[in-house]
């Protein structure tokens, strides 16, 4: 899996919006899609494993991974920010 795949789960569909890896295990940062594809309110994390990837709900796990993935968002966000702001100010 890489940034912006789609995948479905369980009848879910959902797209990829940030990697990282701990442990030697990959894990993936996602956004739930409704029917037309769009973003919902809906956030999970996966681990990719052998047979496909299952939701991480480990909170030992999801407390030491959420932060990395919260500074990749909010390293992202600044540089759409910086972007706009050189673009358009």
């Amino acid at each position: 899996m890489k940034l912006n795949d789609l995948f479905e789960v369980k009848g879910k569909d959902y797209i990829v919006i940030d990697l990282t890896n701990y442990g030697g295990e990959k894990y993936l940062f996602t956004n739930e899609l409704n029917n037309s594809e769009e973003p919902t309110k809906i956030f999970k994390i996966f681990k990719e494993v052998k047979n496909g990837l299952v939701e991480e709900k480990n909170e030992k796990i999801l407390n030491i991974i959420l932060p990395v993935f919260s500074k990749g968002i909010n390293d992202k966000l600044m540089i759409i920010n910086e972007y706009y702001n050189e673009k358009y100010n």
